[in-house]
């Protein structure tokens, strides 16, 4: 059974800013991800704050290790843990509120929010 991670990061320099995800890799590998789009020029946020601060600046931690969950209980928790800590569209890089990814558009999803 696969082990998915909620994981978190933030720069040593004095930013509050921090980025909330979860993911199937390691996080370390997740991250490496991360700094492969942000050399590619990627202008999310999250992104251009690694170009900004370096990768050497940034720490990764875990936040959860979750053993026997399925994606989608991985991609609720990821909802959670972004809207707990306010890292969308608030003291973080997270451009979406998490799960899949990207923002459905609200005619998709049916709803007023």
């Amino acid at each position: 059974m696969k082990t998915y991670y909620i994981y978190y990061i933030y720069f040593s320099c004095n930013n509050p800013q921090i980025y909330i995800g979860y993911t199937g890799l390691t996080p370390e590998e997740r991250f490496q991800r991360h700094c492969r789009k942000a050399r590619n020029g990627s202008k999310h946020h999250f992104c251009n704050a690694l170009r900004k601060y370096g990768p050497k600046n940034a720490k990764v931690r875990v936040l959860m290790t979750l053993e026997g969950f399925t994606r989608n209980q991985a991609e609720d928790l990821e909802i959670w843990w972004i809207s707990r800590c306010d890292t969308f569209k608030g003291v973080g890089y997270n451009e979406t509120r998490g799960g899949i990814g990207y923002i459905i558009p609200k005619e998709a999803r049916g709803d007023n929010a």
